[in-house]
């Protein structure tokens, strides 16, 4: 299979399980806000790597994984349905903290960017 097919085949599979989460999961588990952030598929389309992340603390990334591993067949039917497959690939669920680690990176360049300029004005006054 072609990069650019299997990459529109990943992306379809992303708006489908985006929308099952949101609108027919009904696990309380499920925190309010999360999203599919990215799937890779792989060369056989015999699995499906899914990147999820969700606002929260680590129970709620805890819960969210559980709920999405409880509704794994749910979800992978819904999948093979949605896009008229014989057999849909097998979904992983990750956890995907790319969000956190750039919030924190932001933070820390906020921060050295307020002492550069603390710095700077106490230099300035100085002179």
């Amino acid at each position: 299979m072609s990069k650019e097919r299997a990459e529109r085949v990943a992306e379809e599979i992303r708006k489908i399980l985006a929308e099952a989460i949101r609108s027919e999961m009904k696990d309380p588990r499920m925190p309010k806000i999360s999203s599919v952030t990215h799937v890779k598929l792989s060369r056989d389309l015999a699995y499906a790597d899914i990147q999820v992340s969700c606002l929260g603390g680590e129970t709620e990334k805890k819960d969210m994984m559980t709920a999405l591993d409880k509704a794994n067949g749910f979800l992978r039917s819904k999948v093979a349905h949605e896009m008229g497959l014989r057999v849909a690939p097998e979904l992983r669920f990750h956890l995907d903290e790319s969000i956190e680690i750039g919030q924190q990176m932001s933070a820390l360049i906020d921060q050295v960017r307020a002492e550069d300029e603390a710095r700077d004005k106490v230099l300035r006054d100085k002179d």
